[in-house]
């Protein structure tokens, strides 16, 4: 399985679980409808693993890159800051097209 598959399951997961499956379950739990049980506790803990999970290793990705990156410093406070908005933003222009071969920038 190719590294940037990972990736797009990993966006998937999270985009699942925190806008489909964490509203309805706390929609849920606050009217009292289900209880917290340990399954529910993680189905909707999945969205903020798989972000949390993407966006580190878009970090270990962002320190190790040799290309020369327009806007580096920008980039690493963009995903120091934005944290798993960012990460999927530096999966989709960034990563994707430097592993696909089609990036537009020189390498050193």
């Amino acid at each position: 399985m190719r590294k940037y598959n990972i990736g797009f399951a990993l966006i998937f997961v999270m985009m699942l679980s925190m806008l489909i499956f964490f509203p309805v379950i706390s929609q849920k739990i606050s009217e009292g409808k289900i209880e917290v049980n340990n399954l529910v506790i993680f189905l909707a803990s999945l969205g903020p693993i798989s972000g949390l999970i993407l966006w580190m290793w878009m970090i270990v990705d962002y320190f190790s890159n040799k290309d020369r990156l327009r806007h580096k410093i920008l980039w690493g406070l963009v995903l120091f800051i934005a944290n798993w908005i960012a990460s999927i933003i530096y999966f989709l222009f960034i990563y994707l097209p430097r592993e696909k071969g089609i990036m537009s920038y020189k390498k050193k």
